[in-house]
């Protein structure tokens, strides 16, 4: 049942969905990646805060 097997598979391989709708993850070009980090950990600490 070869076939049978591979057809399985064919419709349950694991798939990722990802979209970046405002900002890139990795920041923008043009500015430096440590104060992007520290800038959106900030925000990040905000926000939970905020929505507690």
């Amino acid at each position: 049942m070869v076939h049978a097997d591979e057809g399985l598979l064919k419709y349950t391989e694991a798939r990722t969905v990802a979209v970046q709708r405002v900002l890139p993850i990795s920041g923008p070009p043009e500015k430096p990646k440590e104060k992007y980090v520290s800038a959106l950990s900030t925000a990040l600490k905000l926000g939970k805060r905020v929505l507690r």
